[in-house]
């Protein structure tokens, strides 16, 4: 349940910034060029990354190492099956 309230909380900043940058900034005074950020630009483009690389070594790691021995299921053998059970009623 924290993880939906986590995601619940970043989808409404997500959807908040991005209704408040569309109606702050439309319009043709702010089609005009605007001084470019570079570290900004970056930073738009370097926290993404982080954070797919930082979700995705765990499951990686998981998927290229082989479970510990005391964790791996040992193979049973299947019961013998039991004998079909007496009729209730006789058809005789």
């Amino acid at each position: 349940m924290a993880l939906l309230s986590i995601c619940a909380a970043i989808v409404t900043g997500v959807f908040g910034v991005m209704i408040y940058s569309i109606a702050a900034f439309r319009g043709a005074e702010s089609s005009l060029p605007r001084r470019r950020n570079a570290l900004l630009e970056v930073l738009w483009a370097t926290v993404p990354i982080v954070i797919m690389v930082s979700t995705a070594a765990p499951a990686v790691s998981q998927l290229l190492d082989p479970a510990p021995r005391d964790r791996v299921a040992q193979p049973t053998r299947a019961p013998l099956m039991s004998p079909a059970p007496e009729p209730l009623v006789s058809l005789d």
